[in-house]
């Protein structure tokens, strides 16, 4: 399977800013930037609440492809932030004048970009006014407040929370269930955590981040121009900068395992996720590996032109600091009826499309890597055959 055919599958440089994977920016090569947006919603809206836009998406066939509806102007005035320190203002390399990257660069930022996402410019001029900054968590939506310089916990509070998804009664829409305890929607939290947890990146427009690597142009010229295609999958774990990766599962398109490592976070860890990582604190407790070598050890193997495909894969991009820009994401060739932002998980797809049941006690990453195979090698035959038959 070469690039060629799946590149209709592919994710062009405004889909993966609008969809949040970190990309680089013309002007400051090495660091990272990332647009994020309130993409998930918390649990799913009744059918009849849903725009009537939306409702013409719907339909029998599961493989509909909805087109994002992007808010970019590329005809405006580039965006470059007003006040970076130094030591982000990395120079490029060598190889920094390749094509690596071109598609992923953004250089139609633009102010009035930044606004409609809920940032603007000022905000890097006010970023250092305050020792404080107050997140929101991602558990149980309460606030609490960290120090800026060295994210250290300034609220000490437990977060009580449901782990699971508020499912909306179609029937009766105010009767609405989260489906960990079956408890009503204004009830308590049946789970409770040490403290707040966030993912490390807020609102708006991120950046520049360092400690980020761009994925390099191939030293050989493949003949068939097949640089390779794999599957990737991170587990992840909360620790007090956010979401940080604590293993990595990578296959092909075989399904067999090229890499499959724990990962040491760089930072203290808050919340193991077990529930769904399931990573536990004694399965790392010798894990030598950090996220330099997971970098290290992937850049040997992954090149500019391979072809990365996941679910979700701009936080396990996010997590592994990587930028790159041949992206194929099930979410997007498998869109969720009620279309974007909504997302259809990849436990409901490996249900709906695969006739397969996954993730029924905790997450492998392994296994869901060969899930992300299985549902891109459908969406193919789906297609060749839908094309013989026109």
């Amino acid at each position: 399977m070469t690039k060629v055919n799946l590149r209709k599958y592919m994710l062009s440089g405004v889909d993966l800013t609008y969809l949040g994977f970190p990309v680089e920016l013309t002007h400051y090569p090495g660091c990272a930037f990332i647009v994020y947006q309130e993409q998930h919603p918390r649990y799913h809206q009744p059918y009849s609440r849903v725009n009537n836009q939306n409702n013409n998406n719907s339909g029998n066939n599961k493989y509909i492809n909805n087109s994002l509806q992007h808010t970019f102007n590329v005809n405006a005035r580039e965006f470059v932030p007003s006040q970076v320190s130094s030591d982000k203002l990395k120079t490029a390399d060598s190889d920094s004048d390749s094509t690596s990257s071109s598609s992923s660069s953004l250089s139609d930022w633009s102010d009035e970009t930044c606004e409609s996402l809920g940032s603007s410019p000022t905000t890097w001029n006010n970023i250092n006014q305050t020792q404080t900054v107050e997140h929101s968590c991602v558990r149980c939506f309460e606030n609490f407040l960290i120090n800026r310089e060295t994210n250290e916990y300034i609220t000490k509070d437990k977060c009580i929370y449901h782990w699971g998804k508020l499912r909306n009664n179609y029937y009766n829409p105010s009767d609405s269930k989260w489906n960990c305890c079956n408890g009503e929607e204004n009830s308590s939290g049946c789970t409770e955590g040490n403290m707040h947890v966030w993912t490390g990146i807020t609102q708006g427009c991120n950046g520049p981040l360092d400690g980020y690597v761009r994925t390099k142009p191939s030293r050989v010229i493949s003949w068939d121009d097949n640089y390779g295609v794999y599957a990737l999958d991170c587990e992840m774990c909360f620790t007090k900068n956010g979401l940080e990766v604590v293993k990595v599962s990578v296959v092909d398109m075989k399904k067999n395992i090229v890499y499959d490592t724990l990962v040491k976070p760089n930072s203290e860890i808050i919340d193991y996720n077990t529930r769904f990582s399931g990573i536990t604190k004694s399965m790392l407790k010798n894990t030598k590996k950090t996220l330099k070598d997971v970098q290290k050890d992937l850049l040997t193997f992954i090149s500019a032109e391979t072809i990365l495909i996941g679910h979700g894969l701009e936080n396990d991009l996010k997590a592994l600091k990587i930028l790159h820009s041949m992206i194929i994401d099930t979410c997007v060739v498998f869109p969720h009826f009620l279309g974007y932002p909504f997302r259809s998980s990849l436990k409901t797809l490996a249900r709906t499309v695969l006739k397969k049941q996954i993730q029924l006690s905790e997450h492998d990453s392994i296994e869901d890597a060969k899930i992300v195979v299985d549902l891109l090698l459908a969406r193919v035959k789906h297609d060749n055959t839908k094309s013989l038959h026109m």
